[in-house]
């Protein structure tokens, strides 16, 4: 019988030519799309979205786009790519990214980011709202941007689900075609054995065995393409902070029960000092909060006892399992028993507080407050993000601001409204500043009260480096931002040494400047090496004078 007449051996060759061509096509970059669902509150309605293959965010690879009555705006993008940064070029007012989608070319594989936004991260003005699953981005002079640094995998993954599936069909189809033909020529010849059977008095039955191993063998492919398919679809890797990250937040009140849509692994508790803070007893793969709400908790033993509050670069924000904190570090250096009193969106207002209420019952005998970047950016920011649990601790303020002037008269406006010391000054980064340094007076003065040493340590940011790792060269932000703090920490100096305070601006020195690690995360948050060359500056500090700020 000639071998294109045999079932068996077509199947073959047709299952040989079918693997090829998937080599073939899963070897080709190919394409994918991405998707935004875009609301405008403004004029504006237009998007450019860039994306990097490595060359940064080249002009040459910018795509803008209309945005249609539907609010969808859709870019094909190359598999090759390494991040997507999407900039709405809005005028004045709002812009909510409602949805974003990476989507094969046939929408079979797709990798939906519409609740949860994971992997994208604000750039400039972009705020993701705590009572919201949408991104809202707020203009401010410039275009604000959120991208996604690792959307190469989102891509990636969402092509091979889609090549998988068209891949599986074809070759199941030609597993069908092979034993449907094997089928009828095996029922040829079994109705010929048949007849021969019954005339020489004998039956001869169907090959139950081949039909079985047939049957199995589609059942297992089936297991095995499915199984492969739901690997693929495995949704991609989530930053720190991200929706379902290691250390994004969610809110209980004292009862446990949760106060907000955001359900991340880190606990805060409703708090009536603090507003909120770390809800005591929680143990994760990545942190373990005590009793006290302390991160790791206190340590045993008859060593000093070395507090160090500060915002989330204190807690430890992004470290892995095993990484050690400044904390940690600073203790280890010093001989001393670590206390993490930090606490993620902490200003220097709720430090002050929660130094008082929280961390002053176990009696430390230093303090350190590692911070500076939260009070310029949240006190600047606050009319445009509220800080607190969803922006509640303004909403009800401002309700009780109304009902008071509803019932004295719109002419007390003027006599209830907030005013900054010292008045007259109309510069927002000095008044940050003069703020700023207000808190750590008091602080001090708790501090010395009590019997211990007080030290301020200005937090450093991803700029202070002059020799940036590439990682950390990859690291955008506002710059205009980036010059207020600069200008904030030389006018926070100069108060300090004016009130007696004793400080040490971390980023001026060398080792965070010029060290050949990635020290930096993000703008902000640091790496464990970070970490270890923050804990060896403050510990040289510390060596100078053993009673700091006596």
């Amino acid at each position: 019988m000639p071998w294109y007449r045999s079932g068996m051996v077509s199947m073959r060759y047709a299952g040989v030519a079918v693997a090829t061509i998937g080599v073939v096509w899963f070897a080709w970059p190919g394409l994918a799309r991405v998707s935004l669902h875009v609301d405008f509150a403004s004029a504006t309605d237009y998007v450019a979205v860039r994306w990097d293959r490595g060359r940064g965010y080249d002009p040459d690879f910018v795509e803008v786009r209309q945005v249609p009555a539907d609010g969808t705006v859709t870019v094909t993008v190359p598999t090759t790519t390494r991040s997507v940064r999407i900039d709405p070029r809005v005028g004045p007012g709002d812009v909510d990214i409602a949805a974003i989608r990476v989507s094969g070319l046939f929408t079979w594989g797709r990798w939906d980011a519409a609740n949860s936004f994971a992997g994208w991260r604000p750039a400039g003005d972009a705020k993701r709202l705590m009572h919201s699953s949408n991104l809202r981005v707020v203009s401010a002079g410039a275009w604000p941007q959120i991208s996604h640094r690792g959307i190469g995998k989102v891509v990636r993954r969402t092509v091979r689900i889609e090549r998988w599936i068209v891949t599986s069909a074809v070759a199941l189809f030609v597993v069908l075609l092979g034993f449907l033909g094997s089928g009828r020529r095996r029922q040829g010849r079994v109705r010929a054995h048949a007849s021969r059977a019954t005339r020489v008095g004998r039956r001869e039955n169907v090959n139950v065995a081949g039909l079985a191993l047939g049957v199995g063998s589609l059942v297992l492919f089936g297991a095995v393409a499915w199984g492969l398919y739901a690997w693929l679809r495995q949704p991609p890797e989530t930053g720190y902070d991200d929706a379902g990250g290691a250390y994004s937040l969610s809110f209980i009140d004292w009862r446990g029960a949760r106060l907000s849509g955001q359900r991340g692994p880190l606990r805060m508790l409703i708090d009536p000092w603090t507003f909120y803070r770390p809800a005591p007893g929680q143990r994760t793969e990545h942190f373990l909060i005590d009793e006290h709400g302390f991160r790791d908790g206190v340590p045993a033993g008859d060593a000093p006892l070395l507090a160090v509050l500060g915002g989330s670069a204190t807690f430890g924000y992004g470290l892995k399992p095993g990484e050690q904190t400044i904390c940690g570090r600073l203790g280890d250096a010093l001989g001393m028993r670590p206390i993490n009193a930090g606490v993620p969106g902490f200003l220097s207002g709720q430090e002050l507080s929660h130094m008082v209420h929280r961390v002053d019952p176990v009696r430390p005998a230093h303090y350190v407050v590692f911070n500076g970047w939260n009070d310029l950016v949240g006190m600047l920011e606050r009319p445009a993000r509220p800080v607190a649990v969803n922006g509640m601790f303004f909403a009800f303020t401002d309700r009780l601001r109304n009902d008071y002037l509803d019932e004295a008269g719109a002419d007390a406006d003027d006599a209830f409204r907030i005013t900054w010391p010292p008045s007259g000054v109309g510069d927002a980064v000095f008044r940050c500043a003069f703020e700023y340094v207000s808190n750590l007076e008091r602080m001090k003065a708790w501090a010395h009260e009590r019997g211990a040493t007080f030290l301020v340590a200005f937090q450093p940011i991803v700029f202070h480096r002059e020799r940036r790792s590439p990682s950390e060269a990859r690291i955008e932000f506002n710059r205009q931002r980036v010059a207020e703090y600069f200008r904030f920490l030389d006018i926070a100096a100069e108060m300090c040494r004016t009130a007696g305070i004793s400080f040490v601006d971390v980023g001026a020195d060398a080792r965070v400047r010029t060290a050949d690690d990635t020290l930096f995360l993000d703008p902000v948050h640091l790496t464990a090496a970070g970490c270890r060359v923050v804990a060896d500056v403050l510990a040289d500090r510390f060596a100078e004078n053993r009673v700091l700020g006596r």
